[in-house]
């Protein structure tokens, strides 16, 4: 039986093999997506536009401006004469802040006395706005500690030392890279197991492999076996392309990444083989598989944090096995995490993992019957 269904693989990898437009699916896709991705898809907000109207003009202020020039956050664009003008060239993109200085800036801050200064954020792109705000309010909070004002008796004071575990460079790389690698794999494996089983009833051959001596367990085994090792190669071009290119940290176990990362293929050639049973073409199968993935990368924490969702999408999460997989392997990379931590999201990804093979598994044999 062994022997048949490795017989089975063997010809079904050699089937692939034959397809020139497999391998850059395959094995060229998932480094290009993984670059793009790892560059393109980032959090980290550098080089904002400020535009600045000083109406002091002292030295206070322009040491105040040249505080937000050493950093990688801002550039100070250009200095402007008025809020018209400043406006303006927020409206037309060449500033995302404006900073506006008062006339008493540098007098106040000379008598020992609090000094306001103002900014307008381009709230277009809200996230941009609102990490752009937080660093200029520690640059000025950075600055103001510089400064000797009045003593207040009547106020005690607070120093703040913050400590930043798992990721102290705040690196958005090191918390998506990790999640590229859940994405791949439902995108790749399920997309190539439902075509090319879509592809066998097209052509016909699927009913030749019914009539051998196969059984429908080893034919189906058979079928699914080498995109199981696809998948655990672009495990390894992840993990290489990541820790070598993009420098991400591996803290925690590489076997049991492996290992978890073979709970989350059962799932994917799950779906794989539950699109191949309710669709008739590739074409078919190219837009169930799209319709099926966007919702589950969507609700799976991937991009949008879940906790920001409204209650009813967060409760939908739950049957997001991608969900589940992005929190072991986000904590294998980042926090070295065991199964002694992460059993809580191991149990139900491997119940989904169960609960879809099977069902995609009993439809499929009725699809052959």
């Amino acid at each position: 039986m062994i022997q048949r269904m490795l017989t089975m693989a063997w010809k079904e990898a050699k089937q692939l093999q034959r397809d020139p437009r497999l391998f850059p699916i395959l094995f060229i896709a998932p480094i290009i997506q993984l670059t793009l991705l790892g560059y393109g898809a980032t959090f980290d907000i550098k080089n904002l536009e400020i535009a600045v109207w000083d109406q002091n003009r002292t030295a206070e202020s322009r040491a105040y401006v040249r505080a937000f020039t050493p950093t990688e956050y801002f550039i100070v664009k250009e200095y402007v004469n008025g809020y018209d003008d400043g406006i303006a060239r927020i409206d037309r993109g060449r500033a995302v802040v404006l900073l506006v200085i008062p006339t008493d800036f540098g007098q106040r801050l000379q008598g020992g006395r609090p000094a306001e200064v103002q900014a307008i954020v381009d709230g277009s792109n809200s996230n941009t706005a609102l990490i752009g705000l937080n660093y200029m309010n520690r640059i000025t909070e950075a600055f103001s500690s510089k400064v000797h004002l009045k003593p207040v008796e009547s106020l005690s004071r607070v120093e703040n030392r913050l400590r930043v575990w798992y990721n102290p460079e705040l690196l958005s790389k090191n918390y998506m890279i990790p999640g590229v690698m859940a994405v791949l794999l439902i995108v790749i494996t399920s997309m190539m197991t439902a075509l090319g089983i879509v592809k066998e009833k097209e052509i016909g051959t699927i009913e030749q492999l019914i009539v051998t001596p196969l059984r429908r367990s080893e034919l189906m085994i058979g079928k699914l076996l080498p995109f199981v090792v696809i998948g655990f190669f672009d495990i390894g071009i992840v993990l290489l392309v990541g820790i070598f290119w993009f420098g991400v940290p591996v803290r925690g176990s590489i076997l049991l990444l492996f290992a978890l990362s073979g709970v989350y293929i059962l799932t994917t050639l799950g779906l794989g083989l539950f699109i191949s049973t309710i669709s008739k073409t590739q074409n078919q199968a190219q837009i169930t598989t799209f319709f099926i993935m966007l919702p589950m990368m969507i609700l799976s924490g991937f991009a949008f944090p879940i906790a920001n969702m409204p209650v009813f999408f967060q409760d939908l999460s739950y049957l997001s096995p991608v969900r589940y997989f992005l929190i072991i392997i986000r904590g294998i990379f980042l926090k070295g995490a065991g199964l002694d931590t992460l059993w809580p999201q191991v149990v139900p990804l491997a119940f989904l993992a169960v609960a879809i093979f099977t069902l995609s598994v009993l439809r499929f044999r009725r699809t052959l019957g």
